[in-house]
């Protein structure tokens, strides 16, 4: 009985502090940047990435990405997020998708501003967050 009751205290500590991390962020971007022929990195050629990342709805409890009226993206939880550690999620749980396709959302304990960094390829887009709840 006391293996069951410390069981059950065990897992409500870890639900109840990850749901003080876990929240529903609008995020959008502020750059964009591409590699280049000569292998350096430059700003993207049109607004194509500045538009798709704009008021983005994050939810680093479930994972799900809202693009506007896009269907939603379930992506792989790879790290909750915390006062010290980033929310990391790729779209699909493999060591390629993960290597290739990064979303991070930093609101570290200390930091004026939440922001989030993607990588998708050759692709980088930065910006900053804002809590919806």
């Amino acid at each position: 009985m006391r293996s069951v009751i410390l069981a059950m205290v065990s897992a409500g500590l870890a639900v109840s502090s990850a749901s003080a991390t876990d929240a529903l962020y609008r995020c959008s971007a502020k750059t964009v940047l591409t590699t280049k022929d000569d292998g350096t990195l430059g700003p993207y050629e049109n607004s194509f990435w500045t538009d798709y990342w704009t008021n983005v709805l994050v939810d680093t409890a479930t994972g799900v990405l809202r693009y506007g009226t896009a269907k939603p993206e379930q992506m792989v939880i790879v790290q909750r997020g915390s006062g010290t550690d980033d929310f990391v999620a790729t779209p699909r749980n493999t060591p390629v998708s993960a290597s290739m396709e990064v979303l991070r959302v930093r609101a570290w304990d200390g930091k004026p501003m939440v922001t989030f960094y993607a990588f998708s390829l050759s692709t980088v887009v930065t910006g900053t967050c804002t809590i919806v709840r």
